[in-house]
């Protein structure tokens, strides 16, 4: 008994603090007038810490070392669906030699990017030109860096294999 007290009490204070001075429901009010939503300003360029910048530019010319430079000694860059695994600059160094021989036209463009204490989260698309064929490659992903002393100790590198296409 004392519960169904309780929620008749709780229904009615909910239904008299919706009610407002003239006794309609705002929430359900269709008479309310309609007011357009601000216009969203024009989009402005992702913020890219200066790691990821220099991250971009080290895919886009190829150079491995450069990238393996960016990462703690005995760092760690993990591809989540392939199940790569690499340990260190020199493993890191070879992996991006070697997909440098297999992609051209490499472009890595961040659409957004969140950091915190130690961490950078970054959405991205990967563009490529599979040197072979010539096909065109659309990638989405996302890679996450843990960061230690302005170095990555560690990245985890997602992306929806699906979404691979040839743009239009």
């Amino acid at each position: 008994m004392r519960r169904v007290a309780l929620m008749l009490l709780m229904m009615t204070v909910v239904f008299v603090g919706a009610t407002t001075v003239a006794g309609r429901f705002p929430a359900f009010d269709l008479r309310r007038d309609a007011q357009a939503q601000e216009a969203t300003p024009a989009a402005s360029p992702v913020a890219i810490p200066e790691f990821l910048q220099r991250v971009v530019e080290s895919l886009r010319a190829g150079d491995g070392a450069s990238l393996a430079a960016l990462y703690t000694e005995d760092g760690i860059y993990e591809d989540v669906q392939s199940g790569t695994v690499l340990h260190g600059r020199e493993e890191i160094a070879a992996f991006i030699t070697q997909s440098d021989a297999i992609f051209k036209d490499v472009e890595l463009r961040p659409v957004r990017v969140y950091e915190g204490d130690g961490w950078v989260a970054d959405e991205y698309v990967y563009t490529a030109t599979e040197a072979r064929s010539g096909a065109r490659l659309e990638i989405r992903g996302a890679t996450f860096y843990e960061l230690e002393d302005g170095l990555i100790r560690h990245s985890t590198d997602y992306y929806a294999l699906p979404t691979a296409k040839q743009p239009a």
